[in-house]
């Protein structure tokens, strides 16, 4: 019997890592972007809201060193109740300037 992959129908398709990898970066922009616009116009937020967005930030950068940083994070809301907005755009433009670094500066 034919595997799925070796007949006509279902040809393999090489994925180019860069362009997935840009897409990838581009989600995780957004998603700060969105969460930094949302924090700038709050002044708290819950522990549990900011655990949230974390696991959805974690998410998209679960393989870049970054995600560490994240980790951190999520950590930090098993031991507190409340965040500010202020503290979260700090955290999100620390996010941003790593990511935006050059991968050979954070290997």
């Amino acid at each position: 019997m034919n595997e799925p992959h070796e007949t006509p129908e279902y040809p393999l398709v090489k994925i180019n890592q860069h362009e997935n990898q840009g897409a990838g970066m581009e989600a995780v922009r957004t998603l700060i972007q969105e969460w930094r616009a949302e924090a700038a116009s709050q002044v708290v937020f819950s522990s549990s809201r900011v655990q949230d967005r974390l696991f959805e930030l974690w998410g998209t950068v679960r393989d870049l060193p970054v995600a560490r940083q994240v980790e951190a994070w999520l950590t930090l809301t098993l031991s507190r109740e409340l965040f500010s907005g202020e503290e979260i755009v700090a955290f999100l433009d620390e996010v941003q300037a790593n990511i935006s670094q050059p991968a050979a500066a954070s290997g």
